[in-house]
């Protein structure tokens, strides 16, 4: 039974909620994009999660959080996961 715990890991690896951190996309601005679980998460809690991190990173600066956009990706065939990305500035 030594293929139960590798199964186990393996389920429990896709529940992981993917984020790519905050990066540079020059002239001051940051994405975060975030990753969801599986099809049955919202894009809408995806990109709260995105906005608390980029508040975070903007807090850590002693600046606020100015958000630009967002883009959200819905779950599809395949198994695309949803997705939701925040354009943001620290001001």
């Amino acid at each position: 039974m030594r293929t139960a715990p590798a199964i186990l890991l393996v389920t429990l690896s896709a529940c992981a909620v993917p984020t790519t951190g905050v990066v540079p996309r020059g002239e001051d601005r940051y994405t975060v994009t975030h990753q969801g679980r599986g099809v049955w998460v919202s894009t809408d809690s995806l990109k709260a999660e995105a906005l608390q991190e980029a508040d975070a990173y903007c807090t850590k600066q002693s600046k606020r959080l100015k958000f630009i956009y967002s883009k959200e990706i819905p779950a599809g065939v395949l198994r695309r996961w949803p997705e939701s990305e925040v354009l943001f500035t620290c001001e």
